[in-house]
């Protein structure tokens, strides 16, 4: 659409750079578009328009790192006769209002847990308030079965049959990826229910050290094959009374510790001697 408007550094090269830092290309104009990756704490301080496509299970901190991009009120100009208005009164000269940096999320719908699904209803909620902000478009499977063009229909791209098949296969999935339906409760698969959690919860600081020298603690290590997931629980051993004078033994979990490299200004996964 802009083939000639791509920056070309290289007379061999193409425009786009494809760099491990992220891949990207500028115009002539000035812009750039710039990939991003997991590596968040090379990408810090930014600023521009972000697109996140398939965001439905990214990570909290991706997501709040990358959206800090687009904070920034591109109409905003100081310096030498300017003082941050639209109006420069020494010279009376109107300054043009630049296009506001903007935020895209795009995905198939995740689980009601994720950080794209609390964006997803929060968006949602001040769209209808009628914040002109904000837009929220909720499309499923149905419209992809009939496409049209200026009008005239067209042979869709999606059929029926592969909808449905999907539906009888794996039906918590079909119905996230072509029907935009949320999963609650961790899936029909899960072993316990968030709301059970939810329901039975309670908020407690972490402990860190046997304080008085006669609590009884058990360290749970689980080295996972991913070693960004390997943690270690800590539960006390506890006596509690039961209704007929006894007392039976508890755990109480009071710390869990993610083996993360800490000591690093990047949290790299610890490796296994390491851990040990």
């Amino acid at each position: 659409m802009f083939k000639n408007e791509v920056v070309i550094k290289n007379a061999a090269g193409d425009g786009f750079s494809h760099s491990s830092n992220g891949f990207n290309y500028e115009t002539y104009n000035g812009s750039q578009t710039v990939t991003l990756n997991s590596n968040v704490d090379r990408k810090r301080g930014l600023r521009g328009s972000v697109i996140f496509d398939e965001c439905g299970f990214l990570s909290d901190e991706m997501i709040n790192v990358y959206s800090a991009f687009a904070i920034v009120n591109k109409s905003l100009k100081t310096g030498k006769d300017v003082n941050g208005r639209s109006i420069d009164p020494i010279r009376q000269r109107t300054f043009a209002t630049n296009i506001p940096n903007q935020k895209f999320y795009i995905s198939s719908a995740s689980s009601t847990d994720t950080k794209f699904y609390a964006l997803y209803r929060d968006f949602a909620k001040r769209m209808i308030m009628g914040d002109p902000k904000f837009k929220v478009m909720h499309l499923d499977c149905e419209l992809a079965f009939k496409p049209t063009l200026r009008g005239e229909v067209l042979a869709p791209l999606l059929s029926r049959a592969t909808v449905e098949s999907e539906m009888r296969t794996n039906p918590e999935k079909a119905r996230r990826e072509y029907y935009c339906q949320f999963t609650t409760e961790a899936g029909a698969d899960a072993i316990v229910k968030r709301g059970v959690i939810t329901r039975n919860e309670e908020v407690r600081k972490p402990v860190h050290s046997n304080d008085t020298g006669d609590r009884k603690f058990i360290l749970c290590y689980d080295p996972a094959r991913q070693r960004d997931n390997s943690v270690i629980l800590v539960g006390e051993l506890y006596e509690s009374p039961m209704p007929d004078g006894s007392m039976e033994k508890k755990v109480r979990l009071v710390n869990c510790v993610n083996l993360m490299d800490v000591g690093k200004k990047i949290k790299s996964p610890m490796q296994t001697p390491d851990q040990i």
